[in-house]
């Protein structure tokens, strides 16, 4: 609700279409301040295990290579798309330029560019100032919903990394053995897949790779094409952030590195057993184990797979060609995630569950908390939680009971599905508020209410 319109004030109701006074509406200094101490919080606690901080590295963006900065560009594209033309052809010629001139100098210094991003960093801080400054009324509100949208995605991706690497210290132990144990009611997809992607050889590896990779980058291209014609009070980069803020605390809940690294080559000496994909481990009693401390623990859930399903959601109502981009990067995506051991089934089911589950909760702001969204949301959650701890503490029952275990597991997917789309198709949602109904109409960067 902080993105999606300017204060009140004493003198006047806030109405879409009146300029605003202030030059930086409260809701959004809100978000600010809001960003700024979880930034001062992710410091403390890095200072603490010793590891470098998010803001270190966002600084070392603006003029070292790093392997996340071209993903700046993403957040840029959706600042641009809220602006008027001319501020955009402006904004991105001079990224491009400063990128340019980053790359000559590491060319003449290094003989090779690794990576770019860097001139994009220094247009959105520049964006974000000219902003505060420059821009009134519904542009610099639009602007600002760019920039919070933009800046969320950048910060996630390097607060992300930090995040990671927390996960690995915090977390000495891993349950990869209980979700191995578990998932072989599914019929381990892992192996199988792994054993697939082994028959694809590298050009399918480079694929899947990309599709797998290039994720982040599918969701900014749909965002725009829905933020196209103004801003959208539910779109999907809303959702993905609200995926990225909560998902990964249940990291450090439930410790799981993945089979490549649990049971494979990749996990060293820390392997339990070092032959995935080709056999499956021998034991039949789950322990924790003991793990590395540089290796994260990302796994349950797993967030591709639901941010795969939210892109597949929003591209439902779109084009042909939109509908199978979709299409693609989800099968892409749970077939990479699977295949190049990344992932278990059961961290597939209930990535997809938790997306749905976010997804159900971010469409009241469009269509309110009727009933059976309020039931949808706490059955969503009810199944990753009842998931998470029947595989930690009842992995005796599945081994003993696989096809039933399976039945249950894929039952409720089912179900969440199902209820997922009578809730958006079938059932009539809740009228929005009158108020809420004309702010939810997509608002051009002119200022102008799309038709």
């Amino acid at each position: 609700m902080l993105l999606d319109r300017p204060p009140l004030t004493q003198q006047q109701k806030w109405h879409p279409l009146l300029p605003l006074r202030t030059r930086v509406p409260l809701r959004f200094a809100l978000v600010a301040v809001l960003a700024v101490l979880l930034l001062a919080a992710a410091e403390v606690l890095c200072v603490r295990l010793d590891v470098t901080g998010p803001t270190v590295q966002l600084l070392r963006s603006y003029v070292f290579e790093q392997p996340s900065a071209p993903g700046i560009y993403c957040g840029l594209a959706l600042v641009l798309v809220l602006l008027r033309p001319r501020l955009r052809w402006w904004a991105l010629g001079s990224a491009v330029a400063i990128d340019a001139v980053f790359a000559i100098v590491r060319l003449v210094v290094h003989g090779q560019v690794r990576s770019f991003g860097n001139g994009a960093l220094f247009v959105l801080t520049v964006l974000t100032v000219y902003a505060v400054v420059r821009l009134r009324g519904i542009e610099q509100v639009n602007a600002f919903r760019g920039l919070a949208c933009g800046g969320a995605l950048v910060a996630a991706t390097t607060l992300g990394n930090v995040w990671l690497d927390i996960t690995a210290r915090v977390r000495p132990r891993v349950l990869d053995e209980y979700v191995e144990l578990a998932d072989r009611a599914l019929g381990s997809p892992s192996w199988v897949m792994g054993q697939v992607f082994a028959v694809l050889g590298s050009p399918g590896h480079y694929a899947f790779l990309a599709v797998y990779s290039m994720l982040p980058v599918a969701s900014v291209f749909v965002a725009v094409v829905q933020l196209r014609r103004g801003w959208l009070r539910h779109n999907v980069i809303l959702t993905f952030i609200a995926i990225g803020v909560v998902g990964p605390l249940i990291y450090l809940l439930y410790p799981v590195v993945g089979p490549a690294y649990a049971f494979g080559t990749s996990g060293g000496s820390f392997a339990m057993f070092g032959d995935w994909p080709r056999q499956l481990p021998g034991f039949s009693a789950a322990r924790a184990l003991p793990f590395d401390d540089f290796t994260p623990r990302n796994c349950m859930p797993s967030l591709h797979t639901a941010w795969a399903v939210i892109l597949f959601v929003h591209t439902r109502p779109m084009g042909r060609w939109m509908r199978r981009l979709g299409t693609i990067w989800l099968l892409g995506t749970l077939a990479a995630t699977l295949g190049f051991g990344y992932h278990y089934g059961v961290d597939l089911v209930v990535g997809a569950v938790f997306a749905l589950t976010i997804e159900a909760a971010m469409r009241s702001r469009v269509c309110g908390w009727g009933r059976e969204r309020r039931q949808l949301v706490a059955f969503g959650a009810a199944v990753v939680g009842t998931v998470l701890i029947g595989v930690r503490y009842g992995t005796a029952w599945i081994s003993a009971n696989p096809v039933p275990s399976a039945v249950l597991v894929l039952g409720a997917l089912a179900a969440m599905v199902l209820g997922y789309w009578y809730s958006s198709t079938v059932s009539q949602p809740v009228r929005p508020a009158a108020g809420a109904a004309l702010a939810a109409a997509p608002v051009s960067p002119s200022g102008q209410r799309a038709r």
